[in-house]
């Protein structure tokens, strides 16, 4: 199965999953995307072992500065179902960065952390230059009888393999953390593990490496025409200038590499 989302396979999702309320499990394999076999463990969409590992196309991995992060095993296609699960509590108990809020004030939170394969804790957060690319879907999992409870999100864009998975932690915690601990939200994309851009910042990493390739092509029509220059010193152009010796640069200004708009 592919990453892309085509037409659904008989029983399952556009994106390769069982369906919500189906009682199958949510997970899929790294290597073919193939749907879990398994029947899902209780009301949280995921079978034991999915529990315990985590699903198989998502893989928490070191990030340079930011700890944990998620990232994608193979290409993802829009529209994957992940779930955010752990144990209920009460909003006041909430001690932990990676407790969520609830879908309503009397939820309280979702605890994950003493679930290791509730792999969706470790969603980094984009930065200024970047988008999320994962929404909640508006469904949560929840039973009476059970502590046990899940929010759902969806990938709202296809994801590459080796792509983050990001969520918006939004402006109260950043303020907290920037207030408290000095620290400010940056990028968190690498060349390893990228992460979506804002349209502007792809505009600006194209006009970059535009621009670079410009200056090459500057650089080595320059050393062209300083070589004719020096070869005939006494021959020049129409308009009185060393034949070669300049090269025109229309419509940019060029430093460093970097486009920096028109001239």
């Amino acid at each position: 199965m592919s990453g892309g989302a085509g037409t659904a396979p008989k029983g399952l999702q556009r994106s390769g999953q069982h369906k919500r309320f189906s009682g199958r499990c949510y997970a899929t394999d790294a290597k073919h995307g193939r749907p879990c076999s398994r029947a899902a463990s209780s009301h949280i969409p995921y079978c034991s072992q999915h529990c315990q590992a985590g699903d198989g196309s998502l893989r928490v991995v070191a990030h340079p500065f930011a700890g944990k992060i998620l990232v994608a095993r193979r290409d993802l296609p829009k529209g994957y179902k992940i779930v955010y699960w752990g144990e209920r509590k009460r909003t006041k108990d909430a001690t932990e960065d990676r407790m969520l809020s609830g879908p309503y004030p009397t939820f309280g939170v979702v605890d994950p952390v003493a679930f290791t394969g509730s792999v969706v804790q470790f969603m980094g957060c984009p930065g200024p230059n970047e988008v999320q690319n994962c929404v909640l879907t508006g469904h949560y999992f929840l039973d009476k009888d059970s502590r046990m409870v899940g929010v759902e999100y969806e990938t709202s864009m296809a994801i590459p393999k080796g792509g983050q998975l990001l969520q918006w932690y939004g402006p109260g915690w950043w303020k907290v953390r920037e207030e408290e601990q000095g620290f400010k939200r940056g990028n968190i994309g690498t060349k390893r593990y990228p992460a979506p851009l804002k349209k502007a910042s792809k505009r600006s990493a194209e006009q970059m490496q535009g621009a670079g390739a410009l200056q090459d092509a500057t650089n080595r029509k320059k050393s062209a025409g300083a070589s004719t220059q020096n070869s005939d010193k006494n021959r020049t152009s129409e308009k009185g200038q060393p034949s070669g010796a300049t090269t025109e640069l229309k419509g940019v200004l060029v430093h460093a590499g970097r486009h920096w708009g028109p001239a």
